[in-house]
């Protein structure tokens, strides 16, 4: 590249202009995280907070640790009816 060339590259998430002098090389960033969120939601990924993310596989674990507690004192329960008969 010369000292005056601009080259410009595209890519689907961002667009980065580089420009050349003296081997000094500048990147400019373009593009707003609205449009980068756009973007990723039309290739299917989705953005979510780390709190609420851990929020919600601590409450879904909580309930399927409940549930099989619940399971097994009802297995108990039956067994010592069964043998109280």
């Amino acid at each position: 590249m010369s000292d005056s060339e601009i080259s410009i590259t595209s890519s689907p998430l961002s667009q980065e202009i580089m420009l050349s002098d003296d081997d000094q090389h500048v990147t400019e960033r373009e593009g707003s995280s609205a449009n980068e969120k756009n973007e990723l939601q039309h290739l299917g990924v989705g953005l979510v907070d780390q709190t609420v993310l851990e929020r919600e596989i601590m409450a879904k674990a909580d309930k399927a640790i409940a549930e099989r507690d619940e399971a097994l004192d009802q297995k108990r329960l039956d067994k010592t009816r069964k043998e109280i008969r």
